[in-house]
């Protein structure tokens, strides 16, 4: 290997086989560097750094431009930008109150109100029923012919509580 010589004129060393080129009668062979595995490693290591410096150099960077853009930007800019802001929050709050009025309207439980789908009026409508009809349905009461209190102990009047003390 005593006959390496750098290759002038290229982005970086060349790795070649053990085989010499046959020179073309003429021309002019141009000389190539051989490394061994070492010497890769350590190009491929300084390679690996100076990506990295040039990634975070362009990190840097980028939050600067977008500092100095922040900076430029006008009042009327910064005012149409939170007023966007404003009505893009204020949509939401109208879609989340008629969620709930069509919950209501539909008897919806209004802790379903937030699941109800669909962009018109119609379209929630529509989905709060199917809502609905998925939801299981409360028992019917057990009322008995001789008993239509539905079960519970029914209020003693006021001659029920004499006649039952003997106060008469």
């Amino acid at each position: 290997m005593s006959d390496e010589l750098p290759v002038t004129g290229t982005a970086g060393p060349v790795v070649t086989t053990s085989q010499e080129p046959t020179p073309v009668a003429g021309s002019v062979t141009p000389a190539v560097k051989v490394l061994d595995a070492e010497a890769l490693q350590a190009l491929v290591a300084e390679l690996e750094k100076r990506l990295s410096n040039k990634s975070q150099e362009a990190d840097r960077l980028h939050k600067r431009v977008t500092a100095i853009e922040d900076a430029e930007k006008t009042e009327a800019q910064k005012l149409k930008e939170r007023a966007e802001k404003a009505e893009r929050e204020a949509e939401v709050l109208r879609q989340s109150i008629l969620r709930q009025e069509i919950a209501a309207k539909v008897g919806l439980p209004a802790v379903f109100a937030n699941r109800v789908l669909g962009v018109t009026p119609e379209e929630m409508e529509a989905d709060a029923k199917v809502l609905l009809a998925g939801l299981p349905k409360p028992a019917a009461p057990k009322v008995g012919a001789t008993n239509p209190t539905d079960g519970r102990p029914q209020a003693e009047t006021d001659a029920q509580r004499r006649n039952r003390l003997g106060l008469r």
